[in-house]
């Protein structure tokens, strides 16, 4: 039977605590079901939203996650004027990309920021029809090139990454979100949720993309 082959270089991925907090009245803080709704939305809602910026942009130093837009954790497309056909979009540079990951045997999924992704579903052919189809079509059910679009507001507007996330990296969770109150005064408490994990990008070629337009090559 044929022999699969995995070569493994060492890594650190350092385990960093991700949280946020705010500062209530104790007036609130005594309202027990008022207070449970907060934490139940507001506080999870923003935990979420500061793990998904480090996911995605943490640089990796001090108390931060290195993200899979981090130099090194994903392959810059490099493709320009001279390697594209004439005439070509930012939708051919997406489906450009789609197509070396699956040469790779990966299975593409986009990251795009919403203004973004925005712009190309309202682009139009030259008879002003909408490419991406009628303007009453749900976003969910828009997939350029059959591609799942995972919008973030997170993704630097001009940027885009074409990913295996499945496949390129993992997310070790150390410590599941934690919710805490202490005393900060006689007027305020702190309410603060925190939780720990480690991000790990195995292969930087299930990751191709940066910025999101054509580069003009030789000729720029």
């Amino acid at each position: 039977k044929p022999e699969s082959k995995m070569e493994f270089t060492e890594a650190d991925a350092p385990v960093r605590t991700i949280a946020h907090f705010i500062r209530v009245t104790k007036q609130l803080a005594d309202d027990a079901p008022a207070l449970a709704a907060y934490i139940n939305t507001r506080m999870m809602y923003g935990l979420n939203r500061r793990i998904e910026k480090q996911l995605l942009n943490g640089d990796g130093s001090t108390s931060n996650l290195k993200g899979i837009f981090a130099s090194g954790n994903y392959t810059a497309h490099g493709f320009t004027e001279d390697n594209m056909p004439t005439g070509s979009t930012v939708l051919d540079l997406i489906r450009r990309c789609a197509a070396t990951m699956r040469k790779n045997g990966y299975t593409a999924n986009v990251f795009l920021n919403p203004m973004d992704f925005d712009t190309l579903r309202g682009m139009k052919d030259t008879n002003g029809a909408y490419l991406m189809g009628s303007p009453l079509q749900a976003g969910t059910d828009i997939r350029p090139w059959g591609l799942r679009v995972i919008e973030s507001p997170e993704v630097t507007e001009g940027k885009f990454m074409v990913a295996d996330t499945v496949m390129g990296a993992t997310i070790y969770d150390r410590q599941a979100p934690v919710i805490e109150m202490f005393e900060q005064d006689t007027d305020n408490v702190q309410i603060r949720v925190e939780s720990r994990m480690a991000f790990a990008v195995e292969t930087a070629n299930a990751f191709i993309g940066g910025d999101l337009e054509i580069d003009a090559g030789s000729a720029g």
